[in-house]
């Protein structure tokens, strides 16, 4: 026959039942797996990390009861206890009702619960896009910047170096007109000029 003793030490080596219903912080269970993260957000303040990205709620509950009724480990602090009642009571105590989801202690370990590949590719190409419309707005400004150049600058074709030409020749010779002319009225009155446009006096 089963004494006392015998039967308080199976029950004590029976583990406990890991159901994704039940509270993680107390005995509690609801009827539904977001009535469960309800009951623990409004009684001990718990919250999900990364909600929007979370694909199995099942599973992560079901990893985080594992982790405290059978690993007696804190969600927070990752301390050990001897049995998963000490470590809820700490954790209520302690107000470490919450999953610690830092990279490189815990966060790891709940990676197969999520899925970031629609955020990682929604920021990779943010990450393009604003480097495109970057080089666009490079590319346009670099236009914009010739096209205003190249309206400073006038183009010179040949005729109008030929007119140019044309203008200087024709004010020399309306130069040599006036002079010969001048020479004209000179001698008229009996005097002459030296090469060097000097008047002389018909005495010498």
């Amino acid at each position: 026959m089963e004494t006392e003793e015998e039967s308080a030490a199976e029950e004590t080596t029976t583990p406990p039942e890991i159901n994704p219903h039940q509270s993680l912080f107390d005995n509690h269970i609801s009827s539904s797996l977001t009535a469960n993260v309800s009951y623990m957000t409004a009684t001990y303040s718990f919250y999900l990390p990364d909600p929007e990205y979370l694909i199995d709620l099942e599973g992560l509950l079901g990893y985080c009861s594992e982790k405290v009724r059978l690993g007696h480990t804190c969600l927070y602090c990752q301390r050990m206890f001897t049995s998963y009642e000490g470590c809820m009571k700490h954790m209520r105590d302690k107000q470490h009702c919450k999953i610690l989801y830092e990279r490189g202690v815990d966060q790891e370990e709940f990676d197969v619960f999520y899925d970031f590949e629609e955020a990682n590719q929604s920021f990779l190409g943010g990450g393009a896009a604003a480097a495109a419309n970057t080089s666009n707005a490079n590319i346009a400004s670099n236009e914009t910047i010739d096209e205003e150049e190249d309206g400073e600058w006038e183009d010179v074709d040949e005729d109008d170096d030929d007119d140019v030409e044309m203008e200087q020749d024709n004010e020399e010779e309306d130069d040599d007109d006036m002079y010969a002319a001048y020479q004209e009225e000179i001698a008229s009155h009996g005097f002459d000029i030296t090469p060097l446009g000097e008047l002389i006096f018909p005495d010498g």
